[in-house]
């Protein structure tokens, strides 16, 4: 009975020693990683609707692009351009974070939040996950 005691607390021990150490990798990071301009480099996602329901995945390429710019402040510009159809699209928005969430409110205070899948100096991984649809946007940090 003893030894059982004693093989119990060792356990209940190790496990509060030890149950604390994740893997910080994990974290999303330092809000300031943010600001700057991002590109998009890939989108993928997947909507479902009563009628139907389809998936997308695409790369940008030189013909489309799309840019995203977080000032310190809280605002930023969204940018669109597509070279083979010629046109261009521009708006100004606010955002902040709550923790592993970025909040965004467009100009017509529309809100949209995003999980923050990855955020590094040169990475941004932002998720859209709902019912009815789920939408995945990798960006790289223009130089």
């Amino acid at each position: 009975m003893k030894k059982l005691t004693l093989l119990f607390c060792t356990l209940a021990l190790s496990a509060l020693m030890f149950g604390g150490c994740g893997n910080d990798d994990d974290k999303v990071g330092d809000e300031s990683n943010l600001y700057g301009t991002w590109y998009l480099v890939k989108y993928s996602g997947w909507e479902y609707n009563t009628s139907n329901s389809f998936s997308v995945s695409f790369s940008t390429s030189s013909e489309y692009q799309m840019y995203m710019t977080f000032d310190s402040d809280g605002t930023g510009v969204v940018r669109e351009v597509d070279r083979e159809e010629d046109w261009e699209y521009s708006e100004a928005f606010r955002w902040y974070m709550d923790e592993d969430v970025l909040v965004i409110i467009d100009s017509d205070g529309d809100i949209i939040t995003q999980d923050v899948a990855k955020l590094t100096s040169s990475s941004l991984v932002l998720e859209i996950s709902e019912y009815d649809h789920y939408d995945r946007m990798e960006y790289k940090k223009q130089k």
